[in-house]
């Protein structure tokens, strides 16, 4: 479980958190919670608005997340995973942020998401159904 970012492993922490919460926004398992796709109480949503908020007006970063979101394919997950590292090495709320949900993923506690979803450097997807 990823759960701190002091040390040396902040740099991994966050790759790894990144990864995780891409994988998790491109997934169809994050839908499963009984709430609309777009709705407030859905985690998912509450993820992908804060995501937005720190994006603002960066074209490219807002791409790389609606990619991911609508397609979920490997390249688009891999570029919203960048962004979010990107981000997260400059703003520590962001990357707080951004620990907690990759916790709640890699512990199960997302609603829809299995408890052995794990992030691997590298890329490797986790292993959750579209």
């Amino acid at each position: 479980m990823i759960t701190s970012m002091s040390g040396g492993g902040q740099v991994e922490a966050i790759a790894t958190a990144a990864m995780l919460v891409a994988n998790l926004l491109a997934s169809s398992a994050s839908w499963s919670t009984g709430a609309t796709r777009d709705s407030p109480d859905n985690p998912r949503s509450r993820i992908v608005m804060r995501v937005q908020s720190v994006f603002g007006s960066d074209a490219q970063s807002t791409d790389a997340l609606e990619d991911a979101c609508q397609d979920g394919s490997a390249t688009a997950v891999d570029d919203l995973a960048s962004a979010l590292e990107w981000y997260a090495r400059r703003d520590q709320s962001f990357a707080s942020d951004l620990i907690t949900w990759a916790g709640r993923v890699d512990g199960g506690a997302l609603p829809g998401v299995p408890r052995d979803c794990t992030a691997r450097p590298g890329g490797q997807r986790c292993g959750w159904t579209r």
